[in-house]
């Protein structure tokens, strides 16, 4: 079982905004293509900031991938402030 099937980004964001007193992550999934072969696209909105997500063929991957995003735009970012 690889990292992002787990869940583990979605929990990480959970906990972290929690901790911080931020409002919980919202999810917005959106389903394209025939109902034979579906793609679903998911955004993450931490606050204001919006992260997108790859494209899956579950709803549930395309949460996780938005996760996935989100979490590894905020470590680059808390990373480079640490720095200054």
């Amino acid at each position: 079982m690889t990292m992002d099937e787990t869940g583990v980004h979605k929990n990480l964001l959970q906990e972290t905004a929690h901790r911080a007193g931020l409002n919980l992550p919202v999810y917005t999934t959106v389903r394209s293509s025939p109902d034979h072969l579906p793609v679903f696209t998911s955004t993450v909105e931490l606050e204001d900031l919006k992260f997108n997500g790859a494209p899956a063929k579950t709803k549930k991957q395309a949460e996780k991938n938005a996760a996935m995003a989100a979490w590894a735009a905020l470590k680059q970012r808390c990373s480079r402030w640490k720095v200054r």
